[in-house]
């Protein structure tokens, strides 16, 4: 709905007083950019995979070899942006789970929009290219002003970078809330199915009376000497 692929059937969504009812798709690209996580096309080269699906004309262009640098692609840049995706003895780049996504997540560096959505952008990640993409990420956050949206089921991530949590179970909205408070409320993790931070247990074995400020200040402390 937020990306224009539907159409609301009653009611109206409004982004930066924008109705987006009103906009076309191209129009509602400038606003938001949304990253898959299978977004590739095997038959496409490199450079036409970081485009693929951007229904907005890219920027940038020249920017392609230090966007491949930023999510730590430097082989594929050395191959080549014009070298096909797909099978190596068929010629073209045979990348892992955690390259690809590197690969999609590159194109965030291409466009510029005011709110961007990603779909479980460390998935097949090791800690390293983990921090190294989510960094990246705070980076766009605080010098471009992008809002960033993930859709997510690492409960650590959630606390470690995001500021506001919003919690849906069998299509219902149950709160929208600091991750500390989410992940320390029984009501709202037993129906959502999630895990309770290991610190809240913590918190509650030691008395804690306040467990959620408890967990809010040790991410901040975290936050601080990352």
């Amino acid at each position: 709905l937020l990306c224009g692929f539907y159409r609301p059937t009653k009611g109206r969504i409004l982004i930066d007083d924008h109705d987006l009812n009103e906009l076309s798709s191209q129009e509602i690209c400038k606003l938001i950019k949304v990253v898959f996580q299978d977004f590739y096309q095997y038959e496409l080269t490199i450079r036409e995979n970081i485009a693929f699906g951007n229904l907005c004309e890219l920027k940038h262009d020249d920017k392609l070899e230090e966007a491949l640098e930023l999510v730590n692609l430097k082989a594929v840049k050395n191959i080549g942006l014009d070298k096909p995706l797909g099978k190596l003895e068929k010629g073209g780049i045979d990348l892992s789970k955690g390259q690809w996504q590197r690969l999609a997540v590159s194109r965030l560096f291409l466009t510029d929009t005011t709110y961007t959505i990603l779909d479980e952008p460390t998935a097949g990640q090791d800690y390293h290219h983990y921090t190294e993409i989510m960094e990246f990420l705070k980076e766009i956050n605080e010098t471009q002003g992008t809002t960033i949206i993930m859709i997510t089921h690492d409960m650590h991530l959630m606390l470690e970078y995001t500021n506001r949590a919003i919690v849906v179970a069998d299509g219902k909205l149950l709160t929208i809330d600091t991750p500390a408070k989410v992940l320390t409320n029984e009501t709202i993790t037993a129906p959502a199915y999630l895990k309770q931070t290991s610190l809240y247990e913590m918190a509650v074995k030691c008395g804690i009376e306040e467990p959620s400020q408890f967990v809010q200040r040790f991410i901040n402390y975290e936050r601080a000497v990352r």
